[in-house]
């Protein structure tokens, strides 16, 4: 599910829908890093294509492929 942590990056949304109780420590550091990390450059390619820092993130098939298990 890299395209929605792309999502949320890209509108500089970062959130957890987990408790933090839930989690071990070692789960913890990880969202401790990825709540304090810099925001990478953003760059619009398209209507559903952007960079984020150096990678381009395509959602083209994400938003009109087919069903899935998680519509959008």
């Amino acid at each position: 599910m890299q395209w929605l942590r792309d999502v949320a990056e890209a509108s500089r949304y970062r959130c957890l829908s987990d408790r933090m109780s839930w989690l071990d420590e070692e789960e913890k550091e990880a969202v401790r890093a990825y709540l304090a990390a810099e925001d990478e450059p953003l760059e619009i390619l398209d209507r559903y294509r952007f960079k984020l820092g150096e990678r381009e993130i395509d959602l083209t098939e994400a938003i009109e492929g087919a069903s899935s298990a998680y519509p959008l």
